[in-house]
């Protein structure tokens, strides 16, 4: 018999986030009971607000942002930074199995051929944050070479192409039977930070458009950076440009992208296996010690003290 465990989630989006099904309560399941509580043994919290600092259990800060822990409000850390701590588990947003399998990423058989003819159109670019000025500043120079399809809310040139659909699952394969037909994507995140890797990455990836990408500087770790257009191997925009026009007007080097393997060595990282987020839950759970909540005199009285328990880079 499972051992029961009570849980909470807070500050998390109240529109897109379920507390009963998520990929936390995925990695705990085969392992305890559970059971949603006001009076958790584990409260797990992002950075939408503060009602987490009113639990006095062990408290795990979970990233969606590019964004790091506050250790003064936080036990242990799930985010995107690669770091030797151990309280630290580093899971980017795409590992979580929100966006799609990722043993799916593993190739089989490419006919570089077949997939050049499924491509009818040149790039798309999906965005819908505007303060991000370094993907729209891209877009408008690449589109000097060509017209990049824009379907999102920012750079708007398709409307009503891709309507956002009811549910996450639902968008995310509109969205990619959307890109599938595009020779290229602008994968750009929304900022730049090492490890800041999302599914800006891999969903052109599932739908093998050859994604063009900024953010992560270390994104080379992850993924086979020959599979891919990488910012940080040009240096520039016009440098990056230029070889995607290069790109684009030979089937030839377009096929030799199409070849490259997504992951190194075409097999899922180790560190993005599952099983890995089990056993770092499974060890906060189990390791005896005061949570942080009970260590400071002024937060027992004063939970709502202070500032926001994360700050962005």
């Amino acid at each position: 018999m499972k051992p029961r465990l009570k849980i909470a989630f807070a500050d998390y989006s109240r529109r897109s986030f379920r507390p009963e099904a998520n990929f936390i309560t995925r990695a705990l399941e085969p392992h305890y009971e559970l059971e949603l509580s006001d009076d958790p043994h584990v409260v797990f919290y992002s950075w939408r607000g503060h009602s987490h600092r009113r639990f006095r259990s062990l408290r795990v800060f979970v990233a969606g942002e590019n964004l790091r822990p506050n250790w003064r409000h936080c036990d242990y850390a799930i985010g995107y930074d690669r770091t030797d701590n151990p309280d630290y588990f580093r899971q980017p947003s795409f590992a979580r199995g929100c966006y799609g399998d990722l043993h799916g990423l593993v190739k089989g058989d490419v006919d570089p051929g077949k997939l050049l003819a499924e491509k009818t159109a040149f790039c798309n670019f999906i965005c819908s944050n505007a303060n991000c000025r370094e993907r729209v500043r891209f877009f408008d120079k690449l589109s000097r070479y060509r017209r990049v399809d824009s379907p999102g809310k920012v750079r708007n040139n398709m409307q009503g192409a891709l309507a956002p659909r009811h549910g996450q699952v639902k968008w995310f394969k509109a969205k990619a039977d959307f890109i599938r037909r595009y020779k290229f994507t602008i994968a750009f995140e929304n900022s730049s930070h090492p490890g800041y890797t999302t599914e800006k990455l891999p969903q052109p990836m599932w739908a093998d458009s050859l994604p063009i990408y900024w953010g992560d500087p270390l994104v080379h770790i992850d993924f086979n950076p020959r599979s891919f257009l990488n910012y940080f191997d040009y240096g520039s925009h016009e440098a990056l440009i230029e070889r995607i026009i290069e790109v684009d007007q030979s089937d030839d080097l377009y096929a030799q992208y199409l070849r490259q393997p997504w992951y190194h060595e075409n097999r899922l990282p180790d560190a993005f296996e599952p099983s890995r987020l089990s056993e770092f839950l499974c060890k906060v759970v189990e390791t005896l010690r005061q949570p942080v909540a009970q260590r400071s005199w002024l937060s027992r009285f004063f939970p709502l003290l202070g500032k926001s328990s994360c700050s962005s880079t």
